[in-house]
């Protein structure tokens, strides 16, 4: 009876030491030295934290969004439209809604919501006038809206955010990069946008309210003023969606100093059949850069007593070039999604005989392959290109001419928004 009474006692003295030994480590329990085997290593990436007091959080792409039914909102932008269905469609609106006012979400329809106001009247409006009164739930609607527009995959996100002006007397701002989707504003010549990325013929812009929508880049310019020439255009708005880089203008040339105004001219017919080359680049995914344009009489003669090279300076003594008749320009091409200029044979106005398009042997066949491309579509609208410089093309068809030695300081200047179109 004793040594049953003892038994559990000594059961629970021999589990007391297992544990013991255990804890001393392997030496112990294995004598023989034995390595155990290691833990399998885990497969896939690992999901990263992040200290919110360092880094800011990174939504969960596969979490459920938060829904907004039974949420307040609160009407953000003028110009809400309360419809009888969630869609575009200028039959369906019942009323205007008043910016300011608090409605409550009762339905989700893709980019639409089913809200009810104070009086009780119901309807459905667009959430793009709608901000969450919770401004978590806003903050994430807002960072899922802003993922799936730059995650399309033709969407082109740009390294930086540049101011661009409207230059149209009214502007449509679209929900989509489509001209026929949801219209959700408008805004005006002159008025100032952010531009985020190039979607196709629209660029994603930020107004000054902080929505984010589609314009066409037909009708933002990177300048905020223009010339006003007798006969002629001036491209910065004329062909807003180039690039100009005057090399002439600023001290960015060989002759390190500048020769005009920083004001891209050319004669209307030529500068028409510029803007049809720059919209057929623009479908293949380049955009113009424009290193000169019209070029008065005095500058050539500068110019030519430089560089005294026939092969790249007219002696404006012998004639009129081009340049100074506003029918040549030089160019060449970006890539829309890199941002890069693409390789050519040298740079522009760079006056070697690698620039001649008979030296072709000295060339990348990258270099040569984009000199052919630029080549023909230039070729495709009119244009003729100079053998002597790869980068200059002449419009030597129909059309006029400009003064040949016009005082560019002396043109009016004025703001974008009393540009009237000509096209």
């Amino acid at each position: 009876m004793r040594q049953r009474k003892s038994l559990p006692g000594l059961m629970i003295l021999l589990a007391v030491l297992t544990v013991f030994l255990c804890s001393c480590g392997e030496s112990i329990l294995s004598p023989s030295g034995a390595i155990p085997t290691a833990p399998p290593v885990p497969t896939g990436t690992p999901k990263l934290s992040y200290n919110a007091d360092i880094l800011p959080q990174i939504p969960d792409a596969t979490a459920a969004p938060a829904s907004p039914v039974d949420q307040p909102f609160l009407v953000a932008v003028a110009g809400a439209q309360l419809r009888s269905e969630p869609s575009f469609d200028e039959e369906n609106i019942l009323e205007m809604l008043t910016a300011g006012e608090r409605v409550i979400c009762l339905e989700e329809n893709g980019d639409y919501l089913k809200i009810r106001r104070e009086n009780g009247e119901e309807g459905w409006c667009h959430a793009w006038y709608l901000d969450a009164e919770d401004p978590a739930l806003d903050a994430e609607r807002d960072a899922r809206l802003r993922s799936s527009l730059y995650e399309r995959e033709s969407f082109i996100a740009l390294a930086e955010n540049p101011t661009y002006y409207c230059i149209a007397s009214s502007l449509n701002c679209r929900a989509a990069p489509d001209a026929s989707s949801a219209l959700l504003y408008r805004v005006y010549a002159g008025d100032a946008l952010r531009l985020c990325g190039i979607d196709g013929d629209f660029y994603l812009v930020q107004l000054d309210n902080g929505r984010l929508c589609y314009c066409s880049v037909n009708w933002l310019s990177s300048s905020d003023s223009f010339a006003v020439c007798p006969g002629g255009v001036d491209l910065r708005v004329y062909i807003p969606m180039a690039r100009f880089h005057l090399l002439y203008a600023s001290s960015e040339n060989f002759a390190r100093e500048a020769f005009y105004p920083a004001i891209p001219l050319l004669e209307k017919e030529t500068a028409s059949k510029l803007l049809e080359a720059s919209r057929l680049f623009w479908r293949d995914g380049y955009g113009l850069v424009i290193y000169d344009a019209y070029r008065p009489t005095s500058v050539q003669s500068t110019l030519y007593a430089l560089v005294q090279d026939t092969r790249f300076i007219q002696n404006p003594a012998n004639g009129l070039s081009y340049h100074q008749r506003g029918r040549a320009v030089d160019i060449s091409l970006f890539d829309l999604k890199t941002g890069e200029e693409l390789e050519m044979p040298t740079a522009v106005h760079s006056f070697t005989t690698q620039a001649t398009r008979t030296n072709q042997a000295l060339w990348t066949k990258t270099a040569e392959k984009n000199v052919d491309y630029l080549t023909r579509i230039m070729r495709s609208v009119g244009f003729d290109p100079n053998m002597t410089e790869w980068w200059h093309f002449e419009y030597t068809e129909d059309g006029g001419n400009l003064t040949p030695d016009l005082d560019l300081n002396a043109l009016q200047i004025l703001p974008v928004s009393q540009y009237e179109s000509p096209y």
